[in-house]
């Protein structure tokens, strides 16, 4: 008898992570933008300034003034030579990263409906709670996310501000200081949206009757479907499990967060007497 190989379930934050780095290059593509557009508007300046050193040339009848004339246009067709160049470099570098966060903006959306669907599992296999079982959270991670909030607001905010209040303050410095500005506070709204999203999808405890949700969902025992353990690498490059998923019926999952959660050890005993999920169609 042939051995079933399970299929790897695909990983549930694949549209977040397809979206956080759509994001990134998007903010990536700010810089060369801007730089082009400096260098069309330097282009522009730089060509009308010729247009107009070649008339003003044609109307004088000095040899000298022709002479001098004939080696400003020279000069300045040099720079604009330069300043196209550059623009054309810099503008086609940001449409690369531009239509790479295109493309990962349209996969995060096609992955966004796409959800993983498992075995259902008899309610009689495995063992229900007799009493209810709290999930008690760690405050740190909030003091910690609130400490980071706040350094990363203020201080490009107030950079931000003294930029635009300054009487010597040029529309250029106003402009990429508002764009790196930008860059930490995107970063913060995303990490928001992360832990907002985290909550949501947490667990708040486990009784005879099933798991309820922190957003208020209660899910029955009747619709369980096993558990999903995801892992992740470590700066030392080890696996070590990240986030544990209780599996219900129509892709709905509850997250159980290992560091984020006093009483790990009482829940992860409970949890290691609990079914693994099995996709559907698995092969």
């Amino acid at each position: 008898m042939k051995n079933v190989k399970i299929k790897r379930a695909e990983p549930p934050d694949k549209a977040l992570f397809n979206a956080m780095m759509g994001v990134f290059f998007l903010l990536f593509a700010l810089a060369p933008s801007y730089w082009a557009f400096y260098n069309f508007g330097e282009y522009r300046h730089a060509t009308d300034f010729i247009e107009q050193l070649k008339e003003n040339s044609r109307k004088t009848d000095a040899p000298e003034a022709g002479q001098e004339y004939a080696e400003r246009i020279t000069s300045f067709s040099s720079r604009a030579s330069r300043y196209r160049l550059e623009m054309l470099l810099s503008g086609a570098g940001a449409l690369v990263l531009l239509g790479i966060s295109a493309l990962l903006f349209t996969k995060a959306f096609k992955a966004r409906r796409r959800k993983n669907f498992y075995e259902e599992i008899n309610a009689q296999s495995f063992p229900i709670p007799t009493a209810k079982i709290e999930v008690r959270y760690s405050n740190f991670q909030s003091v910690l996310l609130g400490g980071v909030i706040a350094f990363f607001t203020l201080v490009p905010g107030f950079v931000f501000y003294q930029t635009l209040t300054s009487p010597f303050s040029t529309a250029r410095e106003i402009i990429i200081k508002g764009a790196f500005s930008f860059f930490p506070l995107a970063v913060i709204l995303f990490i928001v949206f992360l832990t907002v999203r985290a909550k949501r999808n947490s667990i708040e405890y486990f009784d005879n009757s099933g798991v309820m949700r922190s957003d208020g969902r209660h899910f029955p025992w009747t619709q369980f479907c096993g558990v999903v353990t995801q892992t992740a690498l470590n700066r030392y490059m080890k696996r070590y499990v990240w986030r544990e998923e209780l599996a219900f019926s129509g892709g709905e999952t509850v997250w159980i967060i290992p560091h984020r959660i006093k009483n790990y050890g009482e829940i992860a005993d409970f949890i290691s007497r609990l079914p693994k999920a099995v996709l559907k169609n698995a092969v």
